[in-house]
């Protein structure tokens, strides 16, 4: 046999034996297999859920009127804060009927007694006017504890609240929020009475 047809030869030879490793029982990208035919089971670690799309209806403010008869007038005895997935929530709590309430955004707070300015140097504001209301007995004690008159929770949509007016028979709050044009759920709950607002993570569209 010629040079050039033992070259040939030896060329087809190994050709063949690729072409044979190639055909055999080891694994495949992305197929897990093994040289017995066996397969890997498929991993039990799920990824991490995303926050949930909340169907809300877009609104950045409420305007409610109840007919509360008055005396006595309405006690707010507490108010307390949480975080959830895809929203913040502040409570409002009475003792006796559920009063009128205004929640909306403002370029600027003030004590309702002295006009004083409140979180100056803040954006993205919220008001909360509750009238018939008050935050203090008949005698004139106090009903609210130091952290329900004023929170930092520093949450994604709730930043900071503090109470701004306890006068007349209005009480008023101020939220900090951590977004501008908020969007809200607003609604009742009885059993005690409170009146619950939560605010969304993330601005919704319009619907």
């Amino acid at each position: 046999m010629s040079r050039r047809g033992m070259r040939l030869f030896t060329i087809t030879l190994l050709a063949g034996a690729v072409a044979v490793a190639g055909c055999g029982g080891g694994a495949t990208p992305g197929g897990g297999g093994s040289a017995g035919g066996t397969t890997a089971p498929p991993a039990t670690t799920a990824p991490p859920s995303s926050a949930p799309l909340l169907d809300w209806p877009y609104t950045t403010s409420v305007n409610v009127t109840h007919a509360v008869k008055v005396p006595p007038v309405p006690v707010l005895v507490n108010v307390r804060a949480g975080l959830h997935q895809g929203y913040d929530r502040i409570v409002f709590e009475f003792a006796g009927p559920i009063p009128s309430y205004r929640i909306q955004p403002v370029a600027q707070l003030a004590e309702d007694a002295s006009g004083e300015p409140v979180l100056p140097t803040s954006r993205n504001l919220e008001w909360v006017r509750l009238e018939p209301d008050q935050g203090h007995t008949d005698a004139g004690k106090t009903t609210l504890t130091g952290s329900e008159r004023h929170g930092q929770p520093g949450w994604p949509a709730l930043r900071e609240y503090q109470l701004i007016g306890d006068f007349e028979g209005v009480v008023s709050y101020g939220l900090r929020l951590g977004l501008a044009a908020p969007n809200l759920r607003v609604f009742e709950l009885t059993e005690p009475n409170r009146l619950v607002v939560d605010i969304a993570h993330q601005r919704l569209p319009r619907r």
